[in-house]
């Protein structure tokens, strides 16, 4: 996970974001390897996505709504 968190980094200029509620070690590098391949452009806008899923679900959090990690409400 270092080495690809290592690359990520390095071609994107960025850290690798992911909200992570839901996902198993496996899945996030499943994912981190796919979005190694994104162009830039593309990735910083999913990187974007994934803040506001987080900040979204720790604002939910405080306020005590529960919701589940894919915004279905279950």
């Amino acid at each position: 996970m270092q080495q690809l968190n290592q690359q990520y980094r390095d071609r994107f200029g960025f850290p690798f974001i992911l909200a992570v509620r839901g996902h198993r070690r496996d899945s996030i590098l499943e994912r981190l390897a796919e979005r190694l391949s994104q162009p830039r452009e593309q990735e910083l806008r999913e990187a974007l996505v994934q803040i506001q899923c987080i900040a979204r679900w720790r604002l939910l959090d405080r306020m005590g709504v529960s919701e589940s990690p894919y915004g279905t409400g279950d």
